[in-house]
């Protein structure tokens, strides 16, 4: 499967990181994770890698760093809670 037009991994992770550090679930109404895991899943191939704009395992690791939902900004996440809200 492609990603259709989704190609640049790096612009999942990078949403990844603004919702988790401002701590938000949905960005203009729409459930960020759902929708980059519906669009990623599929996008995996048979070998367990993604194809895209970069390297395949430059490309990969945007995607797994997508998918954990880790956040390594603990701290700013809870000095900024409650102070953003989905403009959606």
């Amino acid at each position: 499967h492609q990603l259709h037009g989704d190609h640049d991994l790096y612009f999942f992770w990078s949403l990844e990181r603004v919702a988790m550090a401002f701590g938000v679930d949905t960005i203009g109404g729409v459930n960020w994770f759902n929708w980059g895991c519906d669009r990623l899943l599929p996008a995996q191939q048979a070998d367990g890698s993604w194809a895209g704009s970069y390297n395949p395992v430059v490309t990969t690791s945007f995607a797994v760093l997508f998918l954990c939902k880790s956040n390594f900004v603990t701290d700013l996440t809870k000095q900024i809670t409650g102070k953003v809200k989905d403009p959606g």
